[in-house]
């Protein structure tokens, strides 16, 4: 998912709003795949706690610090707890 469709997610769920297609389309410039909205709506409803913890990176990226070790670790390590989960759910979907 673009950073732009998981920002809207995680703004949709901060307001208290279920992610549906159409809020996102709503939200999302026009030129946005419906099959990119459609994967986003189905991740929300399997994974409400995950997409909330996943980093929304900005367009324009400003410079920041270079993470220590640990806190490089700890962000690949959510990372691939969050993938392991989403492989789970569609191996048992199909």
């Amino acid at each position: 998912m673009s950073p732009e469709v998981i920002a809207i997610c995680q703004q949709l769920i901060r307001e208290g709003k279920t992610v549906s297609t159409g809020m996102l389309k709503s939200r999302l410039p026009g030129n946005t795949p419906y099959s990119e909205i459609i994967r986003a709506v189905q991740y929300c409803k399997q994974n409400p706690e995950a997409i909330s913890e996943i980093k929304a990176t900005p367009k324009a990226q400003t410079v920041t610090a270079p993470l220590s070790d640990a806190e490089r670790i700890s962000q690949l390590e959510n990372r691939i707890a969050a993938m392991e989960q989403r492989i789970a759910q569609l191996e048992l979907s199909h």
